[in-house]
């Protein structure tokens, strides 16, 4: 990811790793999906976070993502996958 979408580490200071994060880098896997989040996706993120994502916290992260110094390469998208595996491995 800090190639990929750098600003995202600092986007999660406390938790890069919780549950929310997690599943929105499996889901959407690419900084240009994570900015084209919508309000449905922000219900669902909510309501995983359990309100812990704020409507302007949300925005902030899809501006992030539309405006990120990063690199991205369609084999990104398979080293992320890989990355998240082994998170997964590791957490249970």
């Amino acid at each position: 990811m800090d190639i990929v979408f750098p600003e995202y580490k600092g986007f999660w200071p406390n938790n890069t790793f919780s549950k929310t994060s997690l599943y929105i880098l499996e889901k959407f896997t690419s900084p240009v999906r994570i900015s084209k989040m919508n309000d449905r996706h922000f219900e669902i993120l909510t309501k995983m976070s359990r309100s812990s994502l704020s409507y302007p916290k949300f925005m902030k992260l899809k501006g992030l993502a539309k405006n990120t110094v990063g690199v991205y390469q369609n084999y990104h998208k398979t080293s992320i996958s890989i990355y998240l595996n082994n998170i997964k491995i590791i957490n249970n």
